[in-house]
């Protein structure tokens, strides 16, 4: 009987396997103009198109200019938000032919009070600096990186790199480029899209819809629509041109698939909900999400009530994308029909007491954690800290808002929780939970202790597995 040898001993197994192919670049720039702006054309699409090449999505990214517009007696200056150039774009499409792929709203809070704190290490932040806007170790200001500098008997640099940018990052007519990768599903993936499969009358889109200045950061002074620009953009592709063995192999392997390539991928659904103020006790918060394989819930709160704030608060002054409260809940949990996820509520007891905040932030983290990876890993928990985690509850008079260098409104306030769905499958088959085949009614429940004196915005976000088919016609379909 033959026998196969292990990788490791295995002496004939020397190169891998590999196809002819050329490696490029090439940058895919917009049909619908050159300048984009809430007030003019705030949709930007990108056509990605190629008869003879594969595209790498791991190895491509989305490159544009930021640029503040003002001038004059009408100059102001802002400060970028935490999450980038993603903070740039309050939702983003994928479309072929008119059909929506996948479309993730609320992209920008999405980033900025999720993935960019529990993705992103100290170490990340160096590099952010130069790609994001965002700060690095650096002792100046402006566009090096906007460090403010440390608080009063706190000089370490951890303690520097959970602050803010200062408010005259860019200033007026000033500019900053961005890169940034893509995380809809079908751009996140690790397989190559055969783009000659695709119909090349109607290729992928991507499709950009521009935030209101007011989001993107603070301002000295309220901006209006005409005051930010993105310009200069373009989507920089990794394209492996292969012969036409290479396609025609591909579909004969599309052919014997009943006529389908399948392309999983992994995407994103936003959902918002609500919880009065002065509540307290058990809140549902419903979420209408109906999909196959839903791998992990995400959620975060806030409260948006400026007139409960001190001074002249406003949504353009303050840093309102990333900033997240705990607000004083004691414990939740995930229902899905009937079935609760985990069986136990995550214990949080975030509760005021005697004027400070006392809870017990540890199993919040190490659930969050979970949906990342393993709780060994760094991966999943980030930048988050004892300094800016969990640090205040919802009200707006905490949020950071726009302040000088150095002053402690620019400390950083995160609130970010996760359950991993999969930690708590009923059975060793299930790959997320399915509530889309029964329709099952999905809710979020948290078990509010001290009441908040303002109404609390939860904004939730489903990270759920989809499958991209490509038929024989060029047409893409999703199922999740």
């Amino acid at each position: 009987m033959e026998r196969t040898l292990p990788s490791s001993i295995n002496y004939q197994d020397v190169l891998p396997l590999s196809v002819p192919a050329i490696a490029r670049r090439r940058r895919f720039y917009p049909q619908n103009g050159t300048s984009f702006n809430v007030d003019g054309t705030q949709e930007i699409r990108i056509q990605i198109e190629s008869p003879n090449s594969l595209l790498d999505t791991q190895m491509s990214y989305l490159e544009f200019e930021v640029v503040n517009n003002t001038t004059g007696a009408g100059a102001k200056t802002f400060g970028f938000e935490q999450g980038g150039g993603a903070v740039m774009f309050q939702t983003v499409r994928v479309e072929q032919g008119g059909r929506v792929l996948s479309e993730i709203q609320a992209h920008n809070r999405l980033h900025a009070t999720l993935l960019d704190p529990v993705q992103v290490s100290s170490d990340g932040k160096v590099t952010e600096s130069l790609t994001q806007g965002q700060r690095g170790f650096n002792s100046i200001g402006g566009f090096a990186g906007a460090v403010a500098p440390a608080a009063a008997g706190l000089t370490s640099l951890a303690y520097a790199n959970c602050r803010h940018n200062i408010l005259t990052q860019v200033p007026a007519q000033g500019a900053y480029r961005f890169t940034m990768p893509l995380v809809s599903g079908l751009f996140t993936q690790d397989k190559l899209i055969p783009l000659p499969l695709v119909r090349q009358d109607a290729p992928l889109t991507i499709s950009l819809i521009v935030s209101v200045p007011d989001d993107v950061g603070v301002w000295d002074i309220a901006p209006v629509a005409t005051d930010l620009s993105i310009r200069k953009i373009s989507y920089t592709a990794q394209l492996v041109e292969v012969g036409r063995d290479v396609i025609q192999q591909m579909r004969s392997v599309q052919e014997m698939m009943n006529g389908k390539l399948v392309i999983s991928g992994q995407d994103w659904e936003h959902q918002q909900g609500e919880v009065p103020g002065g509540s307290t006790g058990e809140q549902v918060i419903r979420m209408p999400s109906r999909k196959r394989s839903i791998n992990s819930l995400f959620w975060t709160t806030q409260s948006n009530d400026y007139t409960n704030g001190a001074g002249a608060m406003a949504r353009w002054n303050i840093y309102n994308l990333s900033y997240g409260g705990s607000g004083n809940v004691d414990n939740f949990q995930l229902k899905v029909g009937s079935v609760v996820y985990p069986p136990t509520p995550v214990d949080c007891q975030f509760q005021v007491a005697g004027g400070a905040q006392a809870f017990q932030r540890g199993e919040a983290i190490a659930e969050l954690a979970k949906c990342w990876g393993t709780l060994g890993s760094a991966h999943g928990t980030g930048g988050l800290s004892t300094i800016n985690t969990y640090v205040a509850d919802c009200d707006v008079a905490n949020m950071p808002q726009a302040a000088a260098a150095g002053a402690a409104t620019n400390t950083l306030r995160f609130s970010p929780f996760g359950l991993d769905l999969e930690a708590f499958q009923r059975t060793a088959i299930e790959s997320g939970i399915n509530t889309a085949s029964s329709s099952l009614p999905i809710s979020l429940i948290l078990n509010v202790g001290a009441a908040n004196a303002e109404a609390i915005n939860v904004d939730c976000y489903v990270s759920y597995d989809s499958l991209y088919f490509i038929d024989e016609t060029g047409s893409i379909r999703v199922s999740m």
